[in-house]
């Protein structure tokens, strides 16, 4: 599944693409999704850009030990800040996306995500 998050204003451009593009992506079976800005939060659509990076095959050894740090604090406490959880990652808040990504920590997405209230 391919799935791009774009501002509304995108939408207009894209739409005469639309159908080339999904059938393009369909004869190699992956599906198709366009997130629009409208419905989704703001702090989601911030976090969106940095999370679909995160997947690139060369950040696999960076996700992995983040992902077994996160396991190994989440013996000792269930409930961390953000800023705490960064503090404790060898990669730091690219850690605390590492284990969103990998469906490992949740986070209150009303908020910004690295906020001192986080």
């Amino acid at each position: 599944m391919a799935i791009e998050a774009k501002h509304s204003r995108f939408l207009e451009a894209f739409e005469a693409k639309r159908e080339a593009i999904e059938n393009c992506l369909n004869s190699y079976g992956i599906g198709f999704m366009l997130v629009l800005d409208t419905t989704v939060s703001p702090t989601v659509m911030q976090a969106l850009p940095s999370l679909h990076l995160l997947r690139a095959g060369y950040l696999e050894p960076l996700r992995a030990t983040a992902e077994r740090e996160i396991s190994a604090l989440l013996n000792s406490a269930t409930c961390w800040s953000v800023e705490e959880l960064a503090l404790r990652l060898t990669s730091g808040r690219v850690g605390v996306l590492a284990g969103l990504l990998a469906g490992l920590l949740s986070a209150d997405f009303s908020k910004s995500l690295f906020s001192p209230t986080s």
